[in-house]
């Protein structure tokens, strides 16, 4: 997912309070979506109480960013994270924290560095991962867990 890295303070309309000072857009993995509950647990991170397959991130332990380890997914927004978990400012972050939905730019589409692995990116899903229990309503039209979702292959 292709975003602007800011923090907005309560709700997505309201103007942005903070982020990161370089405007340059982030890429990062989309982990959680509205209604999800994201854990990490021993350097795993979980998704509705469900491991989630990462080999993007070669072995590399998951660690807390800031004080949570447990983060429950707002109707208006999304828990990214970046492969290079170490080195990554994302949502596990208070520094950038979970991303309004209205704040996304694009998807990702295109790999062209290394050279050798140049080509298309594919939609990544989690097809073991279970939608969340009472999706929360969106008022931004992002579709609810259960409804259309992404993790799922049809």
């Amino acid at each position: 997912m292709v975003f602007s890295p800011v923090l907005r303070e309560g709700a997505c309309t309201n103007a942005i309070s903070d982020g990161v000072a370089d405007p340059t857009p982030y890429i990062k993995r989309v982990v959680g979506e509205p209604g999800d509950t994201v854990a990490l647990v021993d350097g795993d991170v979980y998704v509705n109480r469900t491991p989630i397959d990462e080999p993007y991130i070669h072995g590399i332990a998951t660690r807390p960013l800031g004080g949570g380890q447990s983060w429950t997914v707002p109707a208006d927004r999304l828990f990214l994270m970046g492969d290079n978990r170490d080195h990554s400012i994302d949502s596990r972050s208070d520094q950038i924290g979970m991303i309004c939905v209205n704040d996304v730019v694009g998807r990702a589409w295109l790999r062209y560095w290394p050279l050798n692995a140049i080509g298309i990116l594919p939609t990544p899903t989690y097809p073991n991962v279970p939608p969340a229990s009472g999706p929360p309503q969106t008022e931004t039209g992002w579709p609810a867990p259960g409804n259309s979702n992404p993790r799922h292959e049809d």
